[in-house]
């Protein structure tokens, strides 16, 4: 049987670190349409700036995180991320700096999120 040292481990974890994050910036299968309008928009992206600070403050700090806090966190990111995204690529699409609504397509993790932060529509 091999010994596994505490170098090999860390990289492995970061392999399955880097796997996962991989795989949650895809976007899922489209369950539902949801259109967003500039006050939705606007809660978005306050909760998404707040989301990342607190996010990148935590990934700074000294102690140690339990593995399953830290796979939370990065989980919710990056589906925070693909809706970001998906906000900003509608957004550009829109010929002037003032746009109405649009609407974007999201998978079932996208929808929950983006109701938790600014309600069901």
């Amino acid at each position: 049987m091999r010994h596994v040292n505490d170098k090999e481990s860390a990289r492995e974890i970061g392999y399955l670190f880097q796997a996962l994050q991989h795989e949650w910036e895809r976007s899922g299968k489209t369950v539902v349409t949801r259109r967003i309008g500039q006050d939705e928009y606007d809660e978005f992206a306050k909760c998404y700036s707040k989301k990342l600070e607190n996010y990148d403050k935590e990934r700074n700090k000294d102690e140690a995180m339990q593995i399953k806090v830290i796979l939370k966190s990065m989980k919710e990111m990056c589906v925070l991320s693909r809706i970001a995204k998906k906000i900003c690529n509608k957004a550009a699409l829109s010929s002037s700096k003032k746009w109405g609504h649009f609407d974007i397509e999201l998978d079932r993790e996208e929808r929950k999120c983006l109701e938790e932060i600014i309600g069901i529509n």
